[in-house]
């Protein structure tokens, strides 16, 4: 019988497994205000519904710790959309 650690453990194995590539597929950038890192660690990949479980690329955005930490603060109710609004928008 599989610990709780343990299925968490592959869980997140499974996650980083497969967030890299994503973000190259996305172009390593930030798809809201256009950023590209100098290093990895500067982009984070975001669940667009909030469920860390629904990894399908349709929910997944690439985005800098910036606008990230920002959507997560508006989506807790901790910050007006209209910051998120009022960032420049890079074109798709």
């Amino acid at each position: 019988i599989a610990r709780p650690l343990d299925k968490e453990r592959a869980r997140l194995d499974h996650w980083y497994n497969y967030r890299s590539p994503y973000k190259k597929y996305k172009g390593n950038r930030c798809e809201h205000c256009g950023f590209i890192p100098q290093h990895r660690a500067q982009l984070a990949v975001d669940h667009i519904d909030g469920n860390h479980r629904n990894n399908y690329h349709a929910n997944l955005q690439t985005l800098c710790h910036n606008c990230h930490h920002l959507r997560t603060e508006i989506q807790f109710g901790r910050a007006e959309q209209s910051l998120w609004l009022s960032t420049p928008r890079y074109p798709n």
